[in-house]
């Protein structure tokens, strides 16, 4: 009885182990042609992370630096997975953020290298809304015309978003004399980014991102 109970801790101590940290779980299909562009990129994130293919269709997947194992449907509603290619970032075993598409794969190493930091995805931080500084992770968005005054900008995971102040000049006159420029709010639209700031309450009942600075993680 006692060897048993001594078998069930250690098996329960390496599962633990086995969900710490960063995994990266790749849903994908092998004849899909967004897939297969997407492919190289999750390669690289291998080298960094664990990444697990979850392979769907009948055909095999070849020329692959991860493991690689049958999806069933189940598995895809569990993390709310609709297409290929489709990213599920955990971190010690919790769910933290979907990531889906040949462009934002392409950009995912550094919303994982944030999450892996302890950044908060965009619906984590809406759903918490925290007080106290903290480190958000996402895409920057802009909805209005870039050099209007009333030019709004918003981080997000794809699922929900926040408005966020400019925190980056807008623009800066060219100078033939200058041959570098201060980073502007258009270096980063469309980008990922890991920010540093504070949850405000806005006038109309909302939450805006009080930016105080860019973390770079290069």
């Amino acid at each position: 009885m006692i060897k048993r109970i001594f078998l069930i801790l250690i098996l329960l101590i390496a599962v633990s182990k086995a969900e710490e940290g960063i995994k990266v779980l790749y849903f994908f299909s092998a004849t899909c042609p967004y897939c297969k562009e997407a492919t190289p990129y999750v390669n690289e994130l291998s080298k960094e992370f664990s990444v697990e293919g979850i392979l769907f269709g009948k055909e095999e997947a070849k020329g692959l630096s991860f493991p690689v194992r049958k999806g069933t449907k189940e598995m895809a509603n569990r993390y709310g997975v609709k297409g290929v290619p489709t990213l599920i970032v955990l971190k010690d075993g919790v769910f933290k953020q979907k990531i889906s598409g040949v462009r934002d794969i392409k950009d995912a190493r550094t919303i994982i290298k944030a999450l892996e930091m302890g950044a908060m995805s965009v619906s984590e931080a809406v759903e918490k809304n925290p007080e106290g500084e903290f480190i958000i992770t996402g895409w920057i968005i802009n909805k209005e015309d870039y050099f209007e005054k009333d030019s709004k900008f918003f981080i997000t995971d794809r699922q929900k978003e926040i408005l966020v102040n400019t925190w980056l000049p807008l623009e800066v006159a060219k100078s033939p004399f200058k041959k570098q420029r201060p980073r502007l709010m258009s270096d980063v639209v469309d980008k990922p980014v890991v920010l540093k700031g504070r949850l405000i309450r806005t006038k109309e009942g909302g939450i805006k991102f009080h930016v105080k600075e860019e973390i770079s993680l290069d």
